[in-house]
């Protein structure tokens, strides 16, 4: 079987039993994720605690064989997609929480415990883990750990970097460690949580993680401004973001955007050349009311009209709508490739006007929505999925990265570079920062099998 001898097969027999994977129809499964990106493992195996992951890094070491981490599968990369054959590690029995401590407002959690079910847990206590990205019900904290996952409430809390106090790793190099701190401040070493979140499973394997949780609001409001121009939208999102109020999420969508929602499922969204979407958060009707009063004044200092505005009192409604979005345009137009740029918010108008040009140029059809409070844009290139590998396409995207980088910007913001973007890397990054990239993944994985040919 692909690349797996019979000594190595029987090593793992011996670590997980009949949770070693060989049949061909079952690991079918692992071959892609949500991206267009496609690969056949060797064997798949499902660990159930983190010594069996520390035996079977000794074991793919012995043998020099690939291991890619696997969560939900809902990477847009191609993160979890194995590329050179490997084992799949599957952590959905991994998905347990390990501790929680709600004086000091810290939980304990596996990689593969699913990002809804950990917040159902937390709402009993009126708390929450705010970073919330679009996949939270399939997606895993694993997952999200390896891509630096955010949403729409980054605008607020930011990625879920900013919410990792320490992890338990296993690496290839020295085995286990234990990196970060249970304290708020820490400096007696290398900030090493922030070097592997975000790495994609490059530098190791997560088997269990820290996080900080917050107090939930107990009053959301969701706020809809409707526009006939896209410019001058973009120039009302700057201009809220100098609002001193506490807005917890700022999210654009174009026209194009807008008609798939309300033709795919009858949302109701105003057709207009742009839709802003506002979350305001509060702990009391008070405090909440209060925020509306200045909130609603700075609009119309902006001269927004009411008849523009509508009023989301759940905001889980409006939620639900923006959530269709990737889903329509899929629907309508048989197939997207979405994008992850993000650029400094004052870049905005410049780069959405560039990238509709784009459009034009090539005959193709880019929705653009995201969560533009940081910058944040998920051009959607919209052709069906067997066009998605084209050459045309591929020019497409080379320029939306140009465009990205041209604005102070990066090639990602939350989907992660993966395979799909890796080529593009030296647009945004010179020789000798990738080049220090190559020497710390020489260090902390020597034999090249943590994840390869992702991330760098």
């Amino acid at each position: 079987m692909g690349g797996i001898s019979e000594a190595c097969l029987s090593k793992l027999r011996s670590i997980f039993g009949d949770r070693v994977i060989t049949d061909e129809e079952i690991l079918k499964q692992y071959e892609e994720d949500q991206s267009y990106i496609k690969g056949k493992p060797s064997l798949a195996v499902i660990p159930e605690t983190s010594e069996e992951v520390e035996k079977l890094v000794e074991v793919a070491k012995e043998f020099r064989i690939p291991l890619i981490p696997r969560g939900g599968g809902t990477s847009l990369s191609g993160g979890s997609v194995p590329i050179f054959g490997g084992i799949i590690v599957d952590f959905k029995r991994m998905n347990r929480i390990l501790n929680f401590d709600l004086d000091n407002l810290q939980v304990l959690v596996e990689p593969g415990i699913i990002y809804e079910n950990l917040n159902a847990f937390l709402s009993k206590y009126n708390l929450f883990l705010p970073p919330n990205p679009a996949t939270g019900d399939q997606c895993t904290i694993g997952g999200m750990l390896a891509e630096n996952a955010a949403g729409p409430r980054s605008y607020k809390y930011g990625s879920i970097r900013n919410w990792v106090l320490g992890l338990e790793v296993i690496t290839s190099s020295v085995g286990k460690v234990w990196i970060g701190s249970r304290t708020k401040k820490w400096v007696s070493a290398y900030n090493l949580v922030s070097l592997i979140v975000g790495s994609e499973g490059t530098l190791g394997i997560i088997t269990k993680a820290l996080l900080r949780v917050a107090p939930k609001p107990q009053y959301r409001i969701g706020i809809s401004i409707s526009n006939n121009n896209l410019e001058k939208a973009c120039e009302i999102i700057v201009a809220l973001t100098k609002l001193s109020i506490d807005i917890s999420a700022i999210e654009l969508m174009d026209d194009i955007t807008i008609a798939a929602i309300n033709k795919a499922y009858n949302a109701g969204f105003p057709e207009s050349d742009a839709v802003i979407l506002l979350e305001v958060e509060a702990f009391s009707s008070n405090d909440m009311d209060n925020k509306l009063e200045v909130l609603s004044s700075y609009l119309k200092n902006l001269g927004i009209s009411d008849e523009n505005v509508h009023v989301y009192y759940n905001a889980d409604e409006m939620w639900s709508k923006r959530k269709l979005a990737g889903e329509s345009l899929e629907k309508v137009y048989g197939g997207r490739l979405d994008e992850d740029i993000i650029v400094p918010v004052s870049f905005l108008p410049e780069t959405i006007k560039e990238i509709k040009s784009l459009g034009s140029k090539f005959n193709v059809n880019i929705a653009v929505f995201g969560h533009v409070g940081d910058g944040h844009l998920h051009p959607s290139i919209l052709v069906p999925k067997e066009k998605s590998l084209t050459p045309e396409i591929e020019k497409i995207k080379e320029n939306i990265f140009k465009i990205a980088v041209k604005n102070n910007g990066a090639l990602s913001g939350e989907h992660g570079i993966g395979i799909t973007k890796k080529q593009y890397l030296s647009l945004e990054i010179d020789a000798n920062t990738l080049k220090l990239l190559s020497l710390i993944k020489q260090t902390l994985d020597p034999y090249n099998i943590m994840n390869p040919g992702k991330k760098i």
